[in-house]
């Protein structure tokens, strides 16, 4: 964290926006962790420059005071975990559209290859595991917390990924001649993070023994269910190659 610091992202953001501008191209800023960077998005969008920005699970959860732990290493990340300033811009940022969707980022490093190369910043293996926290986590600490309404929640967890890119509207969204896929998640059931049930096999999770409500329990796939109650059903092949046709309108105002 001390050697990106958000002075470092806010630069690069800046940089990228400013090239975007000069090519007339849409922007999309993944893994943004600092509330520099939020408040340089929000000023653009406001312009009506079509500048979009993604963040992660983590960076609304964890600050760095995490890499001071005896796991701190575990907690190296690209960017840095920051501070509860950044985390509270980012939620802010979440709810006013200024971000548009939230990501994993995930990374499955388990406790030995995390530990493989020695335990110096520069060596240890960046990211960490936990793709199948988003949805519960997000539920979890925006809905239920009243940091996000339930529109906002489905918007960045589907709808505007869908849009920026290219994939709506037979992704994301309900709709006639649209692909029927949904997920389904209890609100009510509650269910503490942990390695037990790991679909791969990993031993450890930033988000162990966190308490998470809204788990997924069915997810449909083009109408067909593939995952039911902890098991899933799906088979080798059922995949299809999904051709992106992006919006014009992305490239000329803010669509998401």
């Amino acid at each position: 964290a001390l050697t990106r610091p958000n002075i470092s992202e806010y630069e690069a953001i800046s940089r990228v926006v400013l090239f975007a501008r000069y090519y007339g191209v849409p922007v999309y800023d993944y893994h943004m962790s600092c509330k520099e960077g939020v408040d340089l998005m929000r000023r653009t969008r406001k312009e009506g420059f079509p500048a979009y920005a993604e963040t992660c699970t983590h960076y609304l959860l964890f600050t760095k005071e995490k890499l001071k732990g005896p796991d701190g290493k575990n907690f190296i990340l690209s960017p840095a975990l920051r501070d509860q300033e950044d985390i509270d811009a980012l939620w802010r940022g979440l709810a006013d559209g200024t971000v548009s969707t939230v990501g994993s980022d995930n990374a499955t490093w388990d406790l030995e290859m995390k530990s493989r190369f020695g335990d110096s910043f520069d060596v240890v293996p960046n990211g960490a595991p936990g793709v199948e926290f988003r949805v519960p986590m997000l539920f979890s600490e925006g809905v239920q917390k009243g940091r996000l309404t339930l529109n906002k929640f489905v918007e960045v967890t589907s709808t505007n990924c869908a849009k920026i890119m290219g994939l709506y509207p037979r992704k994301g969204v309900l709709n006639v001649g649209s692909d029927a896929d949904v997920v389904i998640i209890d609100p009510k059931m509650e269910k503490v993070a942990t390695t037990e049930d790991s679909p791969y096999g990993m031993d450890w999770y930033p988000y162990e023994g966190m308490t998470m409500k809204g788990v997924p329990v069915m997810t449909i796939s083009r109408g067909k269910v593939v995952y039911e109650d902890g098991v899933f059903q799906g088979k080798p092949g059922e995949g299809r190659f999904l051709k992106r046709r992006l919006d014009p309108a992305l490239f000329t105002g803010v669509i998401a």
